[in-house]
């Protein structure tokens, strides 16, 4: 009796340990190519970036909130196609602007996005404006219990339909992301036409998950988010930065499409929630604790998606005892996803002169820039063929 119940245990053990998920790491698969940028003019460092792709040429677009300028490099030809220092334009300066985010529909028309004023601004690679648009006639028209702001908290959410000519934004509702539960309740995503010069709908809904239905506890900053539209699809791909899943969406009404798994092997299942009531110290802690979801990325090239996670860590340095930086020297890693969504592996990132947010597609994978330890006027720009 004693070894048929020992059988059935070993057996249960070994068909446990068969169904665990195996972490897929691509690390030892990926080749890295290694390009050194130097430019008196050009900085490397910036809030946002995108790449572009135009006829044989590949160009990197970095936008610097702070000092108000585009740098665009090519990176074929190694060279500088421009740097717009836009507060030195006249119409940048005539409307008052100050530019958060910024979307290229092609290399000669790229559209600006500036939150306090509340306007969009076209401009071609050369600087020159085109057209400036006013939302905030619009955004005041609209129902405020919907759609109180425009959330300029990050990942790219700034995106144009050239098909329907209109905009769509990440947005909050007019409640505390932090404290009412009544926040998560309301869509996520608001749409502007040009045509009509109004917002016609808001569409998506958060996870009805414990993380954004609990009334007491909370994830901190779990309202951020980040999505992919395909249009001619008629759809957006949304992941959020307390979820393990992405969602498919209908970019017409919002409806739920698919649910796909997109967890981290670095995250556990159960992320860890806060009181609601925490105090301001609590709060920080949190963020530099618990790692969480950030970019969703498409490379149109390879037909791949990349999911950027950042991973926990101790609230303080083993040998200082200081607080770890919740964002520089913080390990993270990078989904690769399927076009059909199912995940391919994850490359992880250890080492600490990489930061999550210097990340943007190229036709190879991706491309990640940092500066060189011995000399601050080096940019290193690094090809991962994900």
């Amino acid at each position: 009796m004693n070894k048929i119940i020992l059988l059935l245990l070993l057996g249960c053990i070994l068909t446990c340990c068969k169904n665990e998920k195996e972490t897929i790491l691509l690390n030892e698969a990926v080749n890295v190519t290694v390009q050194q940028f130097n430019h008196p003019l050009y900085n490397g460092n910036s809030d946002k970036r995108k790449t572009f792709v135009n006829q044989d040429s590949i160009y990197l677009f970095s936008l610097h909130g702070m000092q108000q300028k585009i740098e665009i490099l090519n990176l074929s030809s190694k060279s500088v196609k421009n740097i717009i220092y836009l507060n030195k334009l006249d119409d940048y300066n005539k409307y008052g602007l100050n530019i958060n985010d910024f979307y290229i529909h092609n290399i000669d028309s790229i559209f600006l996005y500036s939150h306090y004023t509340k306007q969009i601004a076209l401009i071609n690679s050369s600087g020159n404006f085109k057209e400036v648009i006013n939302l905030s006639n619009a955004i005041n028209a609209f129902e405020s219990d919907k759609f109180s702001d425009i959330d300029i908290s990050g990942f790219g959410n700034f995106c144009y339909n050239h098909l329907k000519k209109e905009f769509a934004f990440k947005i909050h509702s007019a409640f505390n992301f932090d404290n009412d539960i009544n926040y998560y309740k309301k869509n996520i995503i608001a749409t502007y036409n040009v045509n009509t010069a109004t917002f016609t709908k808001t569409i998506g809904n958060y996870p009805t998950t414990e993380v954004y239905s609990d009334p007491n506890n909370f994830f901190v900053n779990s309202y951020e988010l980040s999505y992919i539209p395909f249009y001619n699809k008629q759809k957006y791909y949304v992941s959020f930065t307390a979820d393990h899943n992405i969602y498919e969406i209908s970019s017409a009404d919002g409806s739920l499409l698919n649910t796909y798994n997109g967890k981290s092997n670095f995250l556990n299942s159960n992320l860890n929630l806060i009181s609601r009531s925490s105090e301001s110290q609590t709060i920080l802690n949190h963020l530099i604790e618990n790692g969480k979801y950030k970019k969703l990325l498409y490379n149109t090239h390879k037909k791949q998606f990349y999911r950027i996670v950042t991973h926990n860590q101790p609230l303080k340095k083993e040998t200082s005892g200081k607080l770890n930086n919740m964002t520089f020297g913080r390990n993270f890693s990078i989904i690769v996803f399927n076009e059909d969504m199912s995940i391919k592996g994850e490359y992880l990132f250890e080492n600490p002169k990489y930061t999550y947010f210097d990340i943007s597609t190229h036709p190879k994978g991706i491309l990640i820039n940092y500066k060189d330890d011995n000399d601050e006027d080096k940019n290193i720009l690094e090809i991962h063929s994900l």
